[in-house]
């Protein structure tokens, strides 16, 4: 995790059962340390956010360096650590530093079991009780950065507006055909255009995507006809 010196930040950490449940009603500690000496800069009892099994603690760092954070669980469940690395916001571009500030909230999941599991703010941990508890090895966990609900939303929304406009438009909305060519009294060929709105139809703006229709007769019955885009 990355923060700003002297800008208020919020660390959660989510309980899961065995089940997949979030547990709540728990007394979750921790504390906050340098990494450089180990002194204990902040420690105490998290606060459960209602009753959902997630755990806050409100975190302001007092110096740009690296701080690691431990989270201690009841015995049943796996605690964890993370690290975190602290900048001098006036050391950025304003403009950078205005954007960095606001993704500042990171949730880990302290579980009892093996699995990688996904939290909704997009960061993920994965504890692993089995080899901490047949080894030497430091309990351990990993914080991943990765893109917020709200974020992969609007990202798939911006992705399917194109896709959104040409089925509308395939429906009749904001619709126009011309160049249409007979063979005889049969329609064989026309282009059909679709628009981002009504005000353009017909006009060479706003296209979203143009069609070319083509049919073939046998006598006076329509044999087939087909739509391609271009």
């Amino acid at each position: 995790m990355r923060l700003f010196k002297s800008v208020l930040a919020k660390l959660e950490v989510g309980v899961i059962s065995t089940t997949g449940a979030f547990v709540s009603g728990l007394a979750l500690t921790y504390q906050i340390r340098k990494c450089s000496d180990n002194s204990v800069v902040q420690s105490g009892v998290m606060t459960e956010i209602g009753t959902s099994g997630v755990y806050t603690v409100n975190f302001t760092p007092p110096d740009a360096i690296e701080y690691r954070v431990y989270y201690f669980a009841p015995s049943t469940y796996e605690s964890g650590y993370e690290n975190i690395y602290v900048d001098d916001q006036f050391a950025f571009d304003s403009t950078v530093a205005k954007d960095a500030t606001v993704a500042k909230e990171a949730t880990v999941l302290l579980i009892p079991t093996n699995p990688m599991l996904d939290t909704e703010d997009g960061s993920s941990f994965t504890a692993i009780p089995d080899m901490a508890k047949d080894s030497t090895v430091a309990k351990e966990a990993t914080l991943v950065n990765r893109p917020t609900l709200s974020q992969i939303e609007a990202s798939t929304v911006l992705a399917k507006q194109a896709e959104l406009l040409r089925a509308l438009g395939l429906v009749q909305e904001n619709q126009y055909i011309d160049q249409v060519v007979y063979t005889g009294t049969h329609v064989t060929s026309m282009r059909l255009r679709i628009y981002n709105s009504a005000i353009n139809v017909g006009t060479g703006t706003g296209v979203v995507a143009t069609y070319t229709i083509t049919a073939n007769y046998v006598g006076d019955e329509l044999d087939y006809y087909k739509v391609v885009k271009i």
